[in-house]
């Protein structure tokens, strides 16, 4: 049973032509590898186009906006709390050493070593950004290569910003 209250597209009435179209949409996202949001503007321009000419061709096109949109705001989320942590560790990095002794204040700045940048939170964060690029390529090849074969691929994690 599918888990996905889309609708059944029959796949007899599918033409070449509308699996490919469908498929460039798919694959049109690896453009933002060379333009600048690239990976949303050329399924929105496809989909814009193509969207009246068949609902399998518009039903790829949603999926494949959706997936892009889903990315960009789960990457702004990443952004902001990569920003954030990185903020709280340079305040603490920089801060002044406050000392309280015998009733004498002394202030004296933090050093800074490169030694002290946790090379383990940059290592994790180099693996998971690989992760996800690993992740990106795999998801976006196998929805072209069903919309090739006449299947709508319903991406993982994906919010239906577009119905």
């Amino acid at each position: 049973m599918d888990i996905y209250l889309h609708k059944q597209i029959e796949t007899a009435m599918i033409t070449v032509t509308q699996k490919n179209v469908a498929s460039i949409m798919h694959f049109s996202t690896f453009s933002k590898y060379f333009i600048p949001f690239g990976n949303l503007i050329c399924p929105i321009f496809l989909w814009v186009f193509y969207k009246n000419n068949s609902e399998f061709e518009d039903e790829n096109g949603k999926q494949a906006i959706n997936y892009q949109l889903s990315q960009m705001l789960y990457g702004f989320v990443v952004l902001i709390v990569l920003a954030t942590l990185s903020l709280i560790y340079l305040t603490n990095l920089f801060a002044l050493n406050f000392t309280f002794d015998d009733m004498d204040f002394y202030m004296s700045p933090n050093r800074f070593h490169l030694t002290d940048k946790p090379i383990w939170a940059i290592f994790t964060v180099v693996i998971l950004g690989l992760g996800y690029l690993v992740f990106d390529f795999y998801v976006v090849i196998r929805a072209g290569l069903k919309a090739l074969n006449g299947e709508v691929y319903h991406y993982p994690i994906t919010i239906p910003f577009i119905k």
